[in-house]
């Protein structure tokens, strides 16, 4: 045990693949940043036409779905801990 714990202070990897150069890792950390910034970039849209309708008053028949994601939620720090970010 205190074998291992001094090879993963040292960076040391039995296999040579450490948490920085994993690919499997690194494509999942990918995936995880890109999921979380569209989830943030709809969450604008949606304020921004929630914003747009209400000053035009709804005069034009827009109603806004009552589901709409307006807000993240995306759980990107707990999935990236899991990945070993």
């Amino acid at each position: 045990m205190q074998r291992e714990a001094t090879a993963s202070k040292m960076g040391f990897s039995a296999y040579g693949v450490t948490q920085n150069d994993d690919p499997l890792s690194q494509a999942m950390r990918g995936l995880i940043d890109n999921a979380s910034s569209q989830e943030h970039q709809i969450a604008m849209l949606w304020q921004a036409l929630e914003k747009m309708n209400a000053n035009q008053g709804n005069t034009q028949g827009i109603e806004m779905p009552g589901d709409a994601a307006k807000r993240e939620t995306f759980a990107a720090e707990k999935l990236n801990q899991l990945v070993g970010k």
